[in-house]
């Protein structure tokens, strides 16, 4: 039988998250005193950055789905069942794996990580017990022998010429929000997740935006340069990542001349028909609504990999918290818009955000006719999150209204979630901009006009004295 606490406690342990958000917190929330007793095994994990994590978590009814990326390129994708007793097989190895000794390993890994094979009994050995010794195995593999750069350069080359068209365009965008991650401010904060390589401290943004300059999807399927490892690491990552295949990307202009476009990227089809345990007993206990979430582009690509977490009372938060500390909703569109679009003029016509957006990258996903064309315009994007959130308890005093408690308060159409398992982010919409630049010669001209018009105007406005 399958303990919903536990199932949930597992999906907060292992699913990626921001590095500002520690896991011995999230653990201490958790209401199973077994599974608390287990994550003491996690100690000091965030030190030791060689150790790789699940690329993802997912719950499907009575199974986990967890993916894991190894030799940078090598995608493995297992599956966990949540009743009793604990089986994991491995269902997916890419096909470029070099190694024949590989899927051998792996099924060894799969039966020794099972609950039925410790000690005969698997009535004790826990949910987390599974998934913990799983990613303690493959975190301690060997390495594939012989497999060398232009080998890993050949296999993401494949990988992204034989995707679709939609999905070649899915990577052009997952490159360019992280270029916005790298250009923000706190980019050591919201580059996340980044592959080990590129994790250093104080100069993540730069070298992110370096090792990127020339990846895009049009070079990556055409091109034959071998990469770089750097370059390797970061694009076999994007290729782990849930969205990459799965995602569904619309794109309209919304006037005539095109200067006004929108994306929309729909998460759907990753998000599977079963929420965690958590998310489905609160819905039918007190129902759930559709929102709205506007951020800065620099926040994009870690809500994104991570999801919603609460910046309240942190020095990220911008806005304040009038109503406690939470995720801040809206039921309109247009008023998450409005503070998206504070943020981005704000922030995003820095020379530093329109060098990352001067890339390859954005005049595929924009079907621009050339480089050139970018030369021409300020750009802007103005990000809002679509979600369905649980929502507040019926006015019975319980929990409502509460900034302590843990469930959502609403205040006419706006809500506050302060626990992000209660969000199940659904689409992503970006409203991109390309503002015309004004020609300097223009500009000075004005200028001059101007102070002629002004000099003007002040000598004729005082009479002249007569003695």
């Amino acid at each position: 039988m399958m303990n919903d606490d536990e199932i949930s406690s597992v999906l907060q342990q292992f699913q990626p998250r921001p590095e500002f958000v520690s896991r011995r917190t999230i653990t201490a929330t958790a209401t199973t005193p077994n599974v608390i007793k287990s994550s003491s095994s996690f100690k000091g994990k965030q030190q030791q950055k060689q150790k790789r994590e699940f690329s993802s978590v997912q719950y499907h009814g009575h199974i986990l789905k967890l993916s894991y990326l190894l030799n940078k390129v090598i995608l493995l994708k297992f599956e966990v069942s949540t009743a009793k007793p604990h089986m994991t097989k491995c269902v997916f190895i890419s096909n470029d794996a070099p190694s024949s000794k590989l899927p051998t390993l792996l099924k060894e890994i799969c039966e020794n990580s099972s609950s039925s094979s410790e000690n005969g009994n698997n009535s004790n050995t826990s949910l987390f017990a599974v998934v913990s010794k799983l990613l303690l195995s493959l975190n301690n593999l060997p390495p594939c022998e012989n497999m060398t750069n232009k080998q890993q350069t050949a296999i993401i080359r494949s990988i992204v010429s034989q995707g679709t068209p939609m999905q070649r365009r899915i990577w052009d965008l997952q490159i360019m929000l992280l270029r916005c991650a790298a250009a923000g401010r706190h980019s050591d904060t919201f580059c996340s997740p980044i592959p080990n390589e590129l994790n250093q401290n104080g100069l993540i943004g730069e070298l992110i935006l370096a090792v990127t300059d020339r990846i895009n999807s049009t070079a990556l399927s055409t091109g034959g340069r071998i990469l770089h490892p750097q370059e390797i690491a970061l694009l076999g990552m994007i290729y782990s990542l849930p969205w990459t295949a799965a995602g569904l990307l619309t794109k309209s202009n919304t006037t005539q001349n095109g200067t006004l476009i929108e994306l929309c990227l729909d998460l759907h089809p990753i998000l599977g028909e079963h929420p965690s345990p958590r998310f489905s007993n609160l819905s039918k206990k007190h129902g759930t609504t559709k929102v709205y979430h506007g951020t800065k582009m620099e926040n994009v690509w870690s809500i994104l990999n991570c999801g919603l977490w609460s910046l309240s009372y942190t020095k990220f938060c911008k806005h304040g918290s009038m109503m406690g500390s939470g995720i801040y909703f809206s039921t309109s569109h247009k008023v998450a818009s409005h503070f998206a679009t504070n943020e981005a003029r704000n922030s995003t016509n820095s020379g530093t955000f329109q060098k990352a957006w001067w890339h390859l990258s954005l005049m595929n996903l924009l079907n621009l006719k050339g480089m050139s064309v970018l030369d021409d315009y300020v750009i802007s994007c103005f990000p809002v999150f679509e979600a369905e959130i649980i929502l507040p308890p019926k006015p019975d005093g319980t929990n409502a209204g509460n900034d302590k408690g843990d469930y959502t308060r609403r205040n006419g159409n706006y809500f506050v979630v302060p626990n992000s398992w209660d969000i199940r982010i659904t689409k992503l919409h970006l409203t991109i901009e390309l503002a015309k630049k004004t020609p300097m010669s223009l500009f000075l001209v004005t200028v001059v006009i101007g102070i002629i018009v002004i000099g003007w105007m002040q000598l004729y406005s005082n009479p002249v004295m007569e003695f």
